[in-house]
């Protein structure tokens, strides 16, 4: 049985270290939006938006590849659960394994809701006339100042 626990315990390390990868993924996706929208802001550039969403795509790729391994390491673990003693051979091999084609909306769903808002912040700060950034009231004066760049 110890043995067992053990390698049950590698894959556990496995799944839990890749779940760890997933959120600092997600972390360095959103501060690049905020340094994106930080520096474009101070230096009024609007490519610096359209240039972080090169990283922010490729975070949301390995993102799911991430994720799909993580799956594959827990069929491996719920098939060495089921294993006897004798037949463990403490295998972290899951390139055999083969797992449903499951969906990765809410992933895409978080890194596109990051893209679409970068793309709606570069439009609000670069885009609009100073018509419709201006008129709306004097507890908006230094948020249109800002805007302006007056």
């Amino acid at each position: 049985m110890e043995n067992k626990l053990k390698h049950l315990e590698f894959i556990q390390n496995n799944i839990a270290r890749m779940n760890n990868n997933c959120i600092h993924l997600k972390t360095w996706a959103v501060l690049i939006a905020v340094g994106a929208l930080s520096l474009s802001s101070s230096q009024d550039n609007w490519i610096v938006f359209v240039v972080s969403i090169l990283p922010i795509s490729i975070f949301c790729i390995l993102d799911i590849q991430l994720s799909k391994i993580e799956r594959k390491y827990r069929e491996l673990y719920d098939s060495v659960r089921k294993l006897d003693e004798k037949d463990i051979d403490f295998t972290m091999d899951v390139s055999g394994i083969t797992i449903k084609n499951k969906s990765n909306r809410t992933i895409v769903v978080f890194y596109a809701g990051i893209i679409i808002a970068l793309f709606i912040l570069s439009y609000i700060l670069f885009y609009p006339t100073q018509h419709s950034r201006c008129k709306l009231s004097n507890s908006h004066e230094m948020y249109c100042n800002f805007i302006t760049k007056q």
